[in-house]
């Protein structure tokens, strides 16, 4: 039985993830910079700096982090032969292992 790969399941990798986050938390400060700069009776230059220049340069790198997890599993695969994509994380809050580095995150 051949499983064929599913479609879009390139970013399932460390690197994939990572690239995400990063451009996640980007979005997220972008957005919480631009309320900030409307709700500000005195407008700030270092505000502005960034959220019109920091933050973008971030989602662009983590874009483009991203897109060198997806072409280093691309590569990976190719070389390795695999037909299967790679499992989900597995989260299980019963570990207490996992819980604590939940608790952290969150």
């Amino acid at each position: 039985m051949d499983k064929k790969v599913e479609e879009g399941s390139l970013y399932r990798n460390t690197i994939s993830y990572f690239g995400g986050l990063i451009i996640l938390i980007s979005i997220v400060m972008i957005l919480l910079f631009l309320l900030l700069s409307f709700s500000l009776r005195a407008p700030s230059p270092y505000i502005g700096i960034l959220t019109y220049m920091v933050f973008p340069g971030f989602l662009i790198l983590g874009i483009l982090v991203f897109l060198y997890g997806l072409f280093r599993e691309s590569r990976r695969r190719r070389r390795l032969g695999a037909t299967e994509a790679l499992p989900y994380p597995r989260i299980d809050l019963n570990e207490p292992r996992q819980r604590k580095r939940f608790t952290f995150v969150f």
